[in-house]
């Protein structure tokens, strides 16, 4: 059954489920949860996935693999992703009230696994909402 199989299958293929599942959860433009984007939960969880992929990638001596992972987590302005945090800061009512380093938290829990540079991340906690 299903369930034997995920329970036995390699490490990395329980990860890789739920780092998908991680991902449409968040980015999926037909079903994301908005409540789950902004979550330091959800960013946590996204995190612990992802390097438990590339902490297992490189244990397997997949160091090429491990890399185009870390390449691909790296966002910036034409991601997808970042069009809809762009997106939700624009509808985020309270956004103008936040902090600076509790707009830099919901941005990288948003954002989370993917990361942005230092750079665009300021930039973008430096945007106004539209509301």
């Amino acid at each position: 059954n299903l369930a034997d199989y995920f329970a036995c299958a390699n490490p990395v293929v329980r990860w890789m489920l739920t780092h998908k599942m991680i991902m449409n959860v968040k980015f999926d433009e037909a079903s994301c949860y908005p409540e789950a984007q902004g979550s330091p939960y959800s960013g946590r969880l996204a995190r612990k996935v992802f390097s438990l992929i590339i902490e297992y990638e490189k244990e397997q001596g997949n160091v090429g693999k491990a890399d185009e992972w870390l390449r691909w987590q790296k966002a910036d302005s034409s991601r997808f992703e970042t069009k809809l945090l762009l997106s939700a800061i624009g509808g985020f009512t309270h956004w103008s009230a936040l902090s600076q380093i509790e707009r830099q938290e919901f941005v990288v829990d948003f954002m989370s696994p993917l990361v942005l540079s230092r750079e665009y991340l300021a930039r973008v906690c430096s945007v106004e909402s539209s509301e």
